[in-house]
């Protein structure tokens, strides 16, 4: 597993940091982004997606459960939060949409994690007061059979 640390110190101010991702990514298509309610991640993703050329409105899928966007690459943008058990990501094609080749970032990912058969890059936000963030990002690879936890 590789780690790295990224701090930032505004919101607003996640650019940099979305850049350092995607470099730190490589090649990696799935990341997941793990924290509180309000610690930012829709807000990195809408960053990553303006470096990846996406012209759209990126938006919470929290209703929605998936939106997929088109730039200079196409991105799923996915939320778990409404998401009960591994069953219903089945029902909505989360393994199509994994094995598209398209970047995918999820956010409370935990639930789908029986699906994450590939390397995938973690994003932990650590909140701290105001609007100082720490990310933990780490590239982990999920190749280990999972299948029994599906239901």
């Amino acid at each position: 597993m590789t780690q790295t640390v990224l701090t930032c110190s505004r919101l607003d101010a996640l650019d940099e940091s979305a850049k350092k991702i995607l470099d730190f990514a490589g090649d990696i298509k799935l990341f997941t982004f793990v924290g509180e309610l309000g610690a930012g991640k829709t807000t990195l993703i809408q960053h990553i997606c303006k470096i990846l050329g996406i012209k759209d409105v990126v938006s919470s899928p929290t209703f929605s459960i998936i939106h997929h966007y088109y730039g200079k690459e196409s991105v799923y943008h996915i939320d778990f939060y409404r998401i009960n058990k591994p069953s219903e990501l089945a029902d909505l094609g989360i393994e199509e949409i994994l094995d598209s080749g398209d970047k995918c970032f999820i956010e409370w990912p935990e639930i789908g994690e029986v699906f994450y058969q590939r390397e995938l890059l973690r994003i932990v936000f650590k909140v701290f007061p105001g609007e100082k963030r720490v990310l933990e990002l780490s590239k982990e690879k999920q190749f280990e059979n999972k299948i029994m936890k599906k239901s």
